[in-house]
């Protein structure tokens, strides 16, 4: 005899219990994604990346914080993945609109809102910037010796 399961529990069993609302960035090529000559283009890169840091980084602001990001590698339209902590669909658009890459028209951006296992042990780490520096230094310093 087979147990009778109520239909509202059906595959119930199988969903997580601890799931969280995010909301996920996709970033496109945007209007000006061509646009590579120029020193605004030339700084434009590490503004990005530098925004994505520090909105991961630092604590939840009022617009929320980036759980994760990070490029998509193949040919599609796509070219970053972004996974928000929000309260709202505004604050996490606010929060993803105002990357120098949006603003300047080179990305263009969708955000929808998603059900995840939760992720708050999540983070990503990145190297520190003095000790980046050191090192940086050190290696001009080595390839001037090694000139001389």
């Amino acid at each position: 005899m087979t147990e009778e399961r109520n239909p509202k529990e059906t595959g119930m069993r199988d969903v997580p219990k601890n799931l969280k609302p995010y909301f996920l960035g996709l970033l496109r090529r945007g209007p000006r994604w061509n646009e590579i000559e120029g020193p605004e283009a030339a700084e434009l890169l590490p503004r990005h990346l530098a925004y994505l840091r520090a909105k991961s980084e630092g604590e939840q602001s009022e617009a929320g914080r980036y759980i994760a990001a990070g490029p998509v590698l193949d040919e599609s339209d796509f070219t970053g993945v972004l996974l928000i902590s929000a309260e709202t669909l505004e604050a996490a658009m606010a929060l993803a609109e105002n990357d120098p890459g949006v603003r300047a028209g080179r990305l263009a951006v969708e955000v929808h809102p998603v059900l995840l296992p939760s992720l708050d042990g999540v983070q990503a780490l990145y190297a520190n910037a003095s000790k980046m520096q050191n090192g940086m230094q050190n290696v001009t310093q080595n390839g001037k010796d090694a000139e001389r």
